[in-house]
């Protein structure tokens, strides 16, 4: 959902709050946002905790302890996890929790711009301006 954001907010930058509604749209009909237990990217690789934790440049019990308390991760551990499996900490479930409740705020502010209108933000002058 992140990414869908970021895409959302490009194109209301370029003028575009059509393009940037529909896109919120298509996004709010796909399921929560697609998080995955970091055990999740090891079973899609068939590989054993302690294949994967050497994949990940850790001992099988540090892997472990990941996966038992993700709140007592060190950063750079996070990190280096990240990096090594190619995705945002926003993708594995540990590190970003799937959070249900930002995907209600965002159908309410879209069906709130719906019925009331949708705004414009122009970022050199920094007036907003119906859409």
């Amino acid at each position: 959902m992140t990414d869908v954001l970021t895409a959302a907010i490009a194109r209301i930058d370029a003028g575009d709050a059509a393009g940037a509604r529909a896109l919120l749209q298509r996004a709010l009909s796909s399921p929560e946002i697609a998080t995955q237990p970091l055990d999740a990217y090891r079973a899609q690789r068939l590989l054993s905790k302690r294949a994967f934790a050497a994949l990940l440049g850790v001992t099988e019990q540090t892997y472990r302890r990941v996966l038992a308390t993700p709140e007592r991760t060190r950063l750079e551990l996070r990190q280096r996890i990240c990096h090594v499996l190619g995705v945002s900490p926003y993708h594995i479930n540990e590190f970003y929790p799937a959070q249900p409740g930002l995907m209600t705020q965002v159908r309410a502010a879209v069906e709130r711009a719906d019925r009331d209108g949708w705004a414009e933000f122009d970022l050199d002058t920094g007036e907003f301006r119906a859409g």
